[in-house]
């Protein structure tokens, strides 16, 4: 073998070991921004499914709102509505219970939705009544129930 076959041979390999550290570090430096990519997405895919709750937070809702809050959100996971009213002070829970200071969610509630709208039980809500609302979190800042308050 000639000398300069050598030297090629050499400048191959060097070459061949430059462009692989080449590819190795673009692949890391674009792991490393789809991974940013990734959580930035997920953050906006949390705050837009929490974005659903926010009419609910402190306002004022007359009781055909409350009503449809029932029936849409009383069969979500992980999730419940309290309904406290002039004839049911301890409240109501529909969907599952809800720890207010923790945002734990425990057993079903006893609520049944369809007596919201029966006269004589004492879950009847009336539809022009007025209901103030709040929600409650848990610790990861995720809405785990809303509480209405009949005024």
């Amino acid at each position: 073998m000639k000398v300069s076959d050598a030297i090629i041979l050499v400048v191959g390999v060097l070459l061949t070991i430059a462009v692989c550290i080449f590819g190795i570090n673009i692949y890391k430096m674009v792991t490393g921004q789809s991974n940013n990519i990734q959580a930035q997405l997920n953050d906006m895919n949390n705050e837009l499914s929490q974005q659903k709750y926010s009419i609910y937070d402190n306002t004022s809702l007359q009781g055909a709102q409350v009503i449809n809050a029932v029936r849409k959100y009383s069969n979500a996971d992980q999730f419940g509505i309290e309904i406290i009213t002039g004839k049911d002070p301890a409240g109501k829970w529909y969907g599952k219970t809800v720890d207010l200071l923790t945002g734990v969610v425990g057993a079903a509630g006893s609520g049944v939705a369809a007596n919201l709208e029966d006269e004589s039980d004492v879950q009847y809500i009336n539809i022009s009544a007025t209901f103030t609302s709040k929600l409650v979190y848990d610790a990861n800042n995720v809405v785990r129930a809303i509480v209405f308050t009949q005024k």
